[in-house]
């Protein structure tokens, strides 16, 4: 049983969100196994497993966000620079 976070990512960043997503794989047969298939004992296993299973805390901004920043910060900084000149 494998599980996966979903990530969402665009322009300004990258997150993880808290959606897990799951995967029952049988290694004898090399098939899936669909939950309509899982037996109570499996999804005990599966409930177990679930709760184990460490959701990843994850936010990173990315260099265009940064620049964004830095270009606003230095935009105030001369808009206050001008208005205390004058």
């Amino acid at each position: 049983m494998t599980y996966k976070q979903e990530w969402k990512e665009n322009f300004w960043y990258k997150k993880a969100t808290d959606v897990v997503r799951e995967d029952l794989f049988c290694t004898h047969c090399n098939f899936p196994i669909y939950p309509v298939k899982w037996t109570s004992d499996i999804e005990m296993q599966y409930e177990y497993n679930l709760k184990l299973a460490e959701k990843e805390k994850y936010f990173k901004l990315k260099p265009e966000a940064y620049f964004v920043i830095f270009a606003a910060l230095v935009l105030i900084g001369v808009g206050v620079y001008a208005i205390l000149v004058n």
